[in-house]
């Protein structure tokens, strides 16, 4: 009896703990519960088998902690005890655990059994009335207590004592950890309050430390700001001074033009004058004369151009334009430049080529150029240029190629960064070719267009790829102009106007074998030769002006006031001489009424071709007006 009621204290105290502490079984700690186990695994062999039936009970819930096997184990022995002592109604309920338990062991064959066995049970059950089945099993409760316990005064008193001691010490322990957390608390604010203190004199260290070199800094980004706004000042003022110093070099085109036009023009005839004395050091001399003009003329245009270019004012005029005809102009300029027995000169022009989108005068000179260059490479060799269409990408490739005893810097490394306008060479003449080929390379980009350097097998080719204008409709069909040689045509009357005394000169001197000429200088003296001429019935076959002539008077003006004052000249072509080499003033001359325009300075193969090119067309269109 007094060990059933030690057993009841100990599984008592045991369960107020997990009450205390508000907690379920599965809190304790695994030492308790192994203990638990032990101590009452030890009441085994000595209880009876109703003893035995609390017992398994118990041990398979305390066990379901630690071990699912072992609680298994607690359970499969209650329900073999015999259903005399363990009841219908325990034997149904620890069937369903052992069940649920092999299920979570995922044995499912043994958990079917005892789920099966667990409903066939659950079928036997006796049906009572729930006030008979309450009834019942508060009697079993009454009979079982009264036969592990028999509950003294005693008993209670003990366990009361217990509960208050254990009340006592649970409450102490609150205190203690109470306390503990309360001086735990007020230490780590004092550590907080400290390291507060540190950090803020620290701060106060930094920011005093930030502020010295702060200001060591400040005053060395403002040196450096006033440095840097002095040199953006000199920059200013330096591209102020390059932006002025391109405008005047684009603005003297004009006047360098006009110059070179008579000085060319008297080269030229002085290298016709003297070939006719027989002389070959004369002739010589007047052919290198010739030569050097020329490429100071090729040179001053570079300049102009990429002055014009670097303050955007280069602008171009892209129509179709004839690559027999320009072939033939470009051969004829170079006559004058190459000396046929050191450099032979090919063209060589694909059949059925269509007309290639350029601006033609400006095409004609990036020719001019390159040809000049490739000629100053050799010492003697061959220089071809070619034209092919390219059906693919639809373009025109005009290609410059030479070969023979080159010069030593001209590969296509040096070349192909000769394109590049940032491009130059310290030495002089190297320098001048350089220019020459970036400019020509920006002329030829403002025409969409691009040029392309290659050298094989000892043949440097310089390419030109440019639009193609098209087949069919809308491809301007050109005739090509046949560069006409000087041939005397009496009878024709050339009314020349030109106020600058030396290119009147030239001029004369280029015609003097073409026809009969008539000059004035300005527009009074026109008008009043004009007038004369119509009061003796006379009319001149064709007019050269010059654009730009002393006030009120230029080109346009006197060209259009003679065409409405004297309607008959509306059948004679006027031809524009300008030192403007803008292709939007061009555009203009042709369409205030300009039949052609030359360029200057004038060459003496193409003025004398567009004057018989005009007097030509007018006279068939006058013929089809009869």
């Amino acid at each position: 009896m007094r060990k059933k009621g030690l057993l009841f204290v100990f599984v008592f105290f045991t369960l107020f703990q997990l009450m205390l502490s508000g907690q379920n079984r599965a809190v304790l700690s695994e030492l308790q519960t192994t203990l638990l186990i032990d101590s009452l695994e030890n009441l085994l062999p000595d209880a009876s088998l109703n003893e035995k039936v609390k017992l398994y009970d118990t041990l398979g819930s305390l066990a379901g902690g630690l071990s699912v096997n072992r609680s298994l184990h607690y359970y499969e022995a209650l329900i073999n005890l015999p259903d005399s002592v363990t009841g219908f109604k325990l034997k149904v309920r620890t069937t369903k655990k052992i069940a649920d338990i092999y299920y979570s062991l995922n044995n499912d064959e043994k958990a079917d059994k005892y789920l099966m066995l667990y409903a066939r049970r659950l079928k036997q059950f006796p049906q009572v009335t729930g006030k008979q089945f309450l009834h019942g099993i508060t009697k079993k409760a009454m009979d079982t207590e009264s036969h592990y316990f028999s509950f003294t005064t005693r008993h209670f008193l003990i366990i009361l004592l217990i509960l208050l001691l254990l009340s006592v010490v649970y409450l102490w322990r609150l205190h203690q950890k109470f306390v503990t957390v309360r001086q735990k608390k007020f230490r780590y604010q004092r550590e907080v309050e400290i390291i507060k203190n540190k950090n803020q004199e620290v701060e106060a260290e930094l920011e005093k430390i930030i502020l010295s070199k702060t200001s060591v800094e400040e005053e060395k980004v403002e040196s450096i700001r006033k440095k840097h706004l002095k040199l953006k000042k000199e920059l200013n003022n330096l591209e102020e001074k390059l932006y002025r110093r391109h405008a005047f070099l684009s603005g003297l085109g004009p006047d360098l033009r006009t110059a070179l036009s008579s000085i060319m023009g008297f080269a030229m005839e002085l290298k016709t004058e003297v070939k006719e004395l027989d002389n070959e050091e004369l002739t010589n001399n007047a052919a290198e004369l010739f030569a050097k003009i020329s490429q100071l003329d090729i040179i001053l245009e570079n300049i102009v151009d990429m002055a014009s270019s670097n303050i955007n004012v280069l602008s171009f005029s892209i129509q179709p334009v004839n690559v027999a005809e320009l072939f033939a102009s470009v051969k004829q300029f170079m006559h004058h430049l190459i000396d046929e027995n050191r450099v032979i000169l090919k063209t060589l022009i694909e059949q059925n080529i269509p007309d290639v989108k350029a601006d033609k005068e400006k095409l004609k000179r990036v020719l001019n150029e390159l040809v000049f260059n490739a000629s100053g490479s050799i010492e003697e060799g061959n220089i071809e240029i070619s034209a092919k269409h390219v059906s693919a990408s639809d373009e025109i490739v005009i290609a410059i190629s030479y070969q023979g005893k080159m010069h030593q810097d001209d590969d296509p490394g040096v070349l192909n960064n000769a394109l590049s306008t940032a491009y130059y060479l310290t030495d002089k003449e190297e320098g001048v070719r350089i220019i020459g080929l970036s400019t020509a390379s920006d002329l030829v980009g403002g025409m969409h267009g691009k040029i392309n350097i290659d050298n094989k097998e000892g043949v440097i080719t310089i390419a030109i790829h440019l639009p193609a204008a098209g087949h069919g409709k809308g491809t301007v069909k050109h005739k090509p102009q046949k560069m006409v040689t000087e041939t005397k045509k009496p009878g024709v009357d050339i009314f020349l106007v030109e106020d600058d005394r030396m290119n009147r000169l030239v001029i004369e001197t280029m015609l003097k074998n073409t026809g009969n000429i008539t000059t004035a200088v300005d527009g009074e003296e026109t008008l009043q030769i004009i007038d004369e001429y119509h009061k003796k019935g006379k009319v001149f076959d064709i007019m050269l002006f010059d654009i730009n002539l002393p006030p009120p008077w230029n080109g346009i003006i006197l060209m259009q006031k003679i065409r409405e004052d004297y309607p008959q000249y509306r059948n004679v072509p006027f031809v524009a001489q300008t030192a403007y080499a803008m292709d939007s003033d061009r555009d203009r001359f042709l369409n205030e009424g300009f039949d052609d325009y030359l360029t200057k300075p004038i060459n003496k193969g193409e003025l004398i071709t567009i004057i018989h090119h005009q007097l030509e067309l007018f006279k068939n269109r006058n013929n089809n007006k009869e």
